[in-house]
């Protein structure tokens, strides 16, 4: 938990050398980004080149991310049908608490 208040204190963080995140590892970020929402200062996200694809379970945590960050750098990466799913509902959602603050999702190169 201290490491991932942590990572929230950082306003760029660089992931990309962790493939092996799962997607509890991920949750756990986002419900830090969520009840830290007042004191986080985390804005940009960047997670290329993923070793595994990013699935629903992932691509569902990034989502939850969505209005917490303001750029998510995902180059490279593999995105399976449902995480993309998963991303679209996320733009989609018309909840004030879940509406999306991403100004720039760099999916350059990726793999769908």
């Amino acid at each position: 938990l201290k490491c991932l208040t942590g990572i929230s204190n950082f306003r760029i963080v660089d992931l990309s050398g962790n493939a092996d995140i799962s997607h509890v590892g991920w949750k756990g970020l986002a419900d830090t980004l969520r009840l830290r929402r007042e004191k986080r200062r985390l804005i940009h996200l960047i997670y290329q080149n993923s070793k595994y694809a990013i699935d629903e379970h992932v691509g569902e945590q990034f989502s939850l991310m969505f209005p917490n960050l303001q750029k998510l750098d995902l180059r490279r990466c593999q995105i399976s049908d449902e995480g993309v799913n998963k991303f679209l509902e996320a733009f989609s959602d018309k909840e004030p608490d879940h509406v999306s603050s991403i100004d720039k999702l760099d999916l350059t190169g990726c793999t769908f």
